[in-house]
């Protein structure tokens, strides 16, 4: 029960991680169906996808820690 606690607090303090791991999983299945349907689904698009969702997730969190320390300051 203390590592689901855990996992509740972690998620308090990135308030944008459940909208970056929606966005990522609808990206997923954007590329899945227009892979299926054009008939020219590859492993190299979703990885492409997968590092660009990762960019930005990891932008977002020091973008957070940031202003968190800008706000902190004043």
């Amino acid at each position: 029960m203390n590592s689901l606690k855990a996992q509740v607090s972690n998620i308090k303090s990135y308030p944008n991680v459940i909208v970056y791991l929606l966005t990522t999983c609808a990206l997923m299945l954007t590329l899945a169906i227009q892979g299926t349907i054009q008939g020219n689904l590859q492993v190299t698009h979703f990885l492409y996808a997968l590092l660009a969702s990762a960019a930005f997730a990891t932008w977002a969190i020091f973008d957070l820690k940031a202003r968190q320390t800008k706000l902190n300051k004043y």
